[in-house]
């Protein structure tokens, strides 16, 4: 657009000229819509927490998004003082600055969850998607305390009575059993697998929270020196 109105000429009007402009948005549409598509591929390949953590909530994208917000407010304050032939353009304009706005309202603002219900059935709890830091009884059912880990990335953190220190962080990991042989004493242990299915490690029962079961059968590994008997038919 160029200048024709007589504050258009000073210099709050010539940088809204630049802003509102084509020179600027073109530019910065062409960065958003190459976000955009690496986006799509993160979702369709690992899922949408992904992309959404490294493109659509990361703050190069959200940095473009209020500049393409700003470019359309400029746009609007450059058509100033209005009359009728500038009600269309304006209301677009205004569409979709307010669309912005209102997903910057939906990327902080929003609690997502989900409540599984039955035919009849209440409920006043939400399940929500997110990561959690757990301290737990040995048994592995029992939770001692637990934190959100999406706060919590590295440093200390107190856990009931027990502080822990994280050290580092990996996202989008699966777990692996593996036996540690950290303890005063070595921890007797061996891997075993049946035909194609992943293997399995199993350490002593005394020490690793007794034995496994594997293809259907009940695997022990015994301590030193401990007798082993059938049992009863």
């Amino acid at each position: 657009m160029k200048p024709h109105l007589d504050w258009h000429h000073t210099t709050l009007g010539r940088f809204l000229l630049f802003i509102g402009g084509l020179r600027f948005a073109i530019p910065v549409m062409i960065l958003v819509v190459a976000g955009l598509i690496v986006g799509t591929f993160l979702d369709a390949g690992q899922g949408a927490k992904v992309a959404a953590r490294l493109v659509y909530g990361s703050w190069w994208f959200i940095a473009l998004m209020v500049l393409v917000c700003l470019s359309l407010i400029a746009a609007v304050l450059t058509r100033f003082p209005w009359n009728r032939r500038h009600i269309g353009f304006i209301t677009v304009h205004t569409g979709l600055i307010i669309l912005i706005v209102g997903s910057f309202w939906s990327l902080f603002g929003r609690i997502e969850g989900q409540v599984r219900l039955s035919e009849g059935q209440t409920s006043g709890e939400l399940e929500m998607d997110v990561q959690r830091l757990k301290l737990m009884e040995p048994d592995g059912a029992t939770v001692v305390a637990s934190v959100s880990a999406e706060d919590h990335v590295r440093g200390k953190v107190r856990l009931g009575d027990i502080d822990v220190e994280i050290v580092d962080r990996w996202a989008n990991c699966t777990q692996e059993p593996w036996i540690a042989d950290d303890g005063a004493t070595p921890l007797r242990a061996f891997e075993i697998a049946f035909d194609s299915r992943p293997s399995v490690w199993i350490g002593e029962a005394t020490k690793a929270g007794g034995p496994a079961v594997v293809g259907g059968l009940t695997v022990r590994v015994l301590d030193p020196g401990q007798a082993w008997s059938p049992p009863a038919e």
